[in-house]
């Protein structure tokens, strides 16, 4: 069983100023204010060629599993909520976490933003070294709310299963 790929859904501009890893978040909860009904879950998206998101880092804990990006050569910017699984180690350089390889690195700390809720949900690791990957930018001056309109194309990228059933 694959327990995890990294995958993009999504389709021609990539927003640079999200960090990838907390897209996700920002975009549920916007949708769910923006538009009626149920949030749904992204289903899909595409394998990613290695070495096409090498900033983006799977984060295992003792309680289950998440996404980051590589933000500082030794810190990691994830969800508030993925503290809670206990994080102990990042993954990089791989795209599926099934296969032997990428670079395990322990985590030296991590902390969720205080009180975070969905609408803030913010979280950071401290790396006991450096990575080897090449950290993302963030914009000094992004302002999300700007540009995440209803309709815009946006690409997502994490770890996750691309199958519904969670066979790959």
């Amino acid at each position: 069983m694959v327990s995890g790929l990294l995958f993009a859904a999504g389709m021609s501009r990539t927003l640079v100023c999200v960090v990838s890893s907390l897209i996700t978040c920002s975009i549920a909860a916007s949708t769910a204010i923006a538009q009626p009904g149920p949030p749904t879950p992204i289903v899909g998206g595409t394998r990613v060629p290695e070495g096409r998101w090498n900033d983006v880092v799977a984060v295992i804990g003792n309680n289950g599993r998440c996404s980051g990006t590589l933000i500082a050569p030794d810190v990691v910017l994830t969800a508030g909520h993925c503290i809670d699984i206990d994080p102990y180690e990042v993954i990089t350089s791989t795209t599926d976490l099934a296969r032997p390889g990428g670079d395990h690195i322990p985590v030296k700390w991590s902390r969720a933003y205080p009180e975070w809720t969905h609408r803030y949900d913010v979280g950071v690791l401290m790396l006991e070294h450096v990575a080897r990957p090449r950290p993302r930018l963030i914009a000094a001056a992004c302002h999300t709310n700007d540009r995440l309109l209803a309709g815009a194309p946006l690409t997502i990228v994490g770890f996750g299963l691309v199958t519904p059933a969670g066979t790959d």
